[in-house]
């Protein structure tokens, strides 16, 4: 069902992509087969003009343009929307599916490497980030358990057996800490797997809400002219 929805959701893009090109290649081989069949030749022989063809051809397509441009400017935003928030859903229900077997996940601010994956568990498993100090932490497991997240905006909880955990200075290479545990609990973040969490991109509005969006932020004057000129 979950599957089901994602298609769904995905759906207005993919209808924003095609309809256009889908609508300009019917037309294409509809008016061409016309042409070669003699068709048009015999419109024209008894007396109409070419306005019995282009008449259906502009009304059909000033009709597909209005249902495009409320696909893209209602139904995009929305599904994008709801793609996100169900992604995230299905993997804070479920965190395996992030963790691929001997694979390397590099995060917006950190790196895990994985080794076997059997389920929940996972072995050979070495995580590496920079604190907020500049440091560099290297943790090292040799097993580890993935959990469900218990608190909003935690991706997965990693219990670790027999971890070693580094400490290292970038600028003074002899300094460094070593610390070893029988358990580590460390929880990963959603937002090391997806980028503007909670944030809504110019992308997920509606030229309606986009207005309001730009006259806010010219009103304030805090946007910088980029910012302004992206949305």
């Amino acid at each position: 069902w979950d599957v089901m929805k994602l298609l769904t959701y995905s759906l207005p893009f993919l209808i924003a992509q095609s309809a256009p090109f889908a609508t300009l290649v019917g037309f294409v081989m509809c008016l061409g087969r016309m042409m070669t069949d003699n068709e048009i030749l015999i419109v024209r022989a008894s007396g109409q003009s070419y306005k019995i063809v282009l008449v259906p051809v502009m009304i059909l397509g000033l009709a597909i343009s209005l249902v495009s441009f409320f696909v893209n400017d209602y139904l995009l935003p929305v599904g994008t929307i709801k793609y996100n928030k169900m992604q995230r859903q299905i993997a804070t229900s479920n965190p395996g599916v992030v963790v691929e077997p001997h694979s390397v996940k590099r995060l917006n601010n950190a790196t895990i490497v994985i080794g076997d994956v059997d389920g929940s568990n996972v072995s050979d498993l070495v995580f590496i980030d920079k604190g907020d100090d500049g440091r560099m932490r290297i943790i090292t497991a040799g097993k580890s358990e993935v959990l469900s997240a218990k608190r909003e905006g935690v991706l997965m909880q990693l219990n670790m057996s027999g971890a070693t955990a580094a400490f290292l200075d970038s600028r003074k290479a002899e300094n460094y800490d070593v610390l070893d545990a029988d358990k580590v609990t460390m929880n990963i973040f959603d937002s090391a797997f997806f980028d503007n969490n909670y944030a809504v991109s110019p992308r997920e509005m509606t030229s309606y809400d986009l207005g309001r969006t730009i006259s806010g932020m010219k009103k304030t004057g805090g946007a910088s002219k980029q910012t302004l000129d992206r949305y």
